[in-house]
């Protein structure tokens, strides 16, 4: 696998369009923008990401470790048999893209849109998902148990098939228009 850092690497925008079997360590990728990202069988950590726009772009067997992503844009994009630890990626557009066998652990995604994505086998462990966009995004298949899924924007169709655990129902009661009161023991 070759490495890739600050020291040793000058510009990110030469050669960014396709990379395969790399490691790619403490690299500030911020604010770049190119379309058509092909990276393979890599390890991107401690890496810089935000405000980056790296739409229809293509990732397979890519772990992305304690990456700072806040802002991440890359809609219209295929990610297969990928990982998102320790990640930031708050304000991300993953918007109209397919997830295939991806797990985000630990991850803060707060106010990220997956807006009509395709997410096949996606797990979210100890993740906070608050006021995530799922809208019009099929989640059977989709795990969310142990995430913080407060305020997460969903239609209760998409919902049907998910896995959650038993103290996140509270979050989806209000979908059915129910009002949760408990008894109160005189």
């Amino acid at each position: 696998m070759k490495t890739v850092n600050h020291k040793n690497f000058v510009r990110a925008d030469a050669p960014l369009e396709k990379w395969e079997n790399f490691r790619i360590s403490n690299f500030n990728f911020s604010e770049t923008k190119k379309d058509g990202i092909y990276i393979v069988d890599s390890l991107l950590e401690n890496c810089d990401l935000a405000n980056t726009r790296w739409d229809k772009s293509y990732f397979k067997n890519v772990t992305f470790s304690k990456c700072r992503m806040t802002g991440f844009h890359s809609s219209e994009s295929k990610f297969i048999d990928i990982k998102f630890i320790d990640c930031q990626i708050k304000i991300a557009n993953l918007n109209t893209s397919n997830f295939k066998n991806v797990i985000f652990r630990h991850c803060v995604l707060t106010d990220s849109d997956f807006y009509r994505s395709i997410l096949n086998k996606v797990s979210f462990p100890d993740s906070d998902l608050s006021r995530t966009y799922f809208s019009h995004t099929p989640l059977a298949g989709v795990d969310f148990r142990t995430a913080n899924l407060s305020a997460l924007k969903i239609d209760i169709n998409d919902l049907k098939g998910a896995t959650i655990d038993s103290s996140q129902l509270i979050y989806f009661a209000w979908m059915l228009g129910v009002k949760i009161e408990d008894i109160k023991e005189e």
